[in-house]
């Protein structure tokens, strides 16, 4: 019965050997694939685009029109390419385009000493907002980035509304001198022109209180509609704007790296154990084969001898 289990192993470890070394020749080409899962990838330090990332438009004042708008004198947004953060690329073509807000509007900017410029001088609140910088260097790599113009939230005036500072030195805090009429029954349409970059999040209250959204009180926009007006919804109605900037916290351990670095050696050494199982299956083969030819030949050479016993 032992003689039967250890024949059965060793004809398992045998098909298992010889299965190993016939695909040992997948294994090279499975571990690049597999190491580049958890290495850094060569196309990490491709050309990529850099630059002064943003500039500040200074308000004076909480609020700006067509006819009299804010002015600050701005410098220039830059962008250049590179491969290791140093080095400039040279530059065949670039451009800037605008892209928010809408609708998306280009510029052409100059390259010096292969860096592209967007230069600003005295500009007006139109030039807020996100701008995304284009480079083809002349190797014919394309970069992107993303620049930005930042403001404070202001009131944009069309003319509509009769704006007044609420308190003597508080240009932020603006009052409409103007009174909005509705019919009883109608739809009340109050509007808070709020431009900035980032976007403004309005804010409504009445008398004070904020306004909760309901069916009653929907919020579109920079508009907020009242519907049905009726005497209790009189009131001095005013709308408070911040800049929201949402960005997503991911929390890790500190010995995060070592997971992939662990894989990385056991990939490493299943390989090199596979390896030497296969080199010690060929010269247990070979030996094998070494022995069973000895064996032929001292048979062949027992039956060739000449004994001198031997009768004639």
């Amino acid at each position: 019965m032992l003689t039967r289990k250890k024949f059965a192993a060793s004809i398992f470890v045998k098909c298992f050997l010889t299965t190993f070394c016939r695909v040992r020749p997948l294994l090279f080409l499975i571990l690049p694939v597999t190491l580049s899962l958890f290495l850094p990838n060569a196309a990490d330090a491709a050309v990529y685009a850099q630059g002064n990332l943003a500039l500040v438009f200074e308000a004076q004042s909480g609020k700006t029109s067509e006819t009299l708008p804010l002015h600050d004198n701005l410098t220039a947004l830059w962008c250049q390419a590179t491969e290791n953060g140093q080095d400039k690329l040279p530059i065949k073509s670039s451009k800037f385009l605008q892209v928010n807000p809408p609708p998306t509007r280009m510029h052409k900017g100059d390259v010096v000493e292969n860096r592209a410029h967007l230069r600003f001088g005295r500009v007006t609140p139109s030039a807020v907002g996100k701008y995304k910088c284009e480079i083809t260097t002349e190797s014919g790599d394309f970069v992107t980035g993303n620049l930005f113009v930042y403001m404070r939230p202001v009131i944009y005036n069309n003319g509509s509304l009769k704006l007044d500072q609420a308190e003597e030195g508080k240009p932020f805090h603006l009052v409409n001198t103007g009174l909005s009429k509705v019919v009883r029954g109608e739809i009340a349409r109050l509007t808070c022109p709020a431009i900035g970059y980032p976007i403004p999040s309005i804010r409504w209250f009445r008398d004070g209180e904020p306004i909760g959204i309901s069916e009653k009180f929907v919020q579109l926009g920079n508009q907020l509609h009242i519907k049905e007006v009726d005497d209790p919804d009189e009131g001095i109605y005013n709308c408070d704007f911040e800049v929201k900037l949402d960005q997503h916290l991911r929390v890790t351990s500190s010995l995060s790296w070592l997971i992939p670095l662990i894989v990385i050696f056991v990939i490493l050494i299943l390989l090199f154990l596979t390896i030497y199982l296969c080199a010690a299956w060929k010269r247990y083969k070979h030996a094998q084969y070494n022995v069973a030819q000895k064996e032929k030949c001292l048979r062949k050479a027992e039956e060739q001898q000449l004994h001198e016993d031997e009768d004639e």
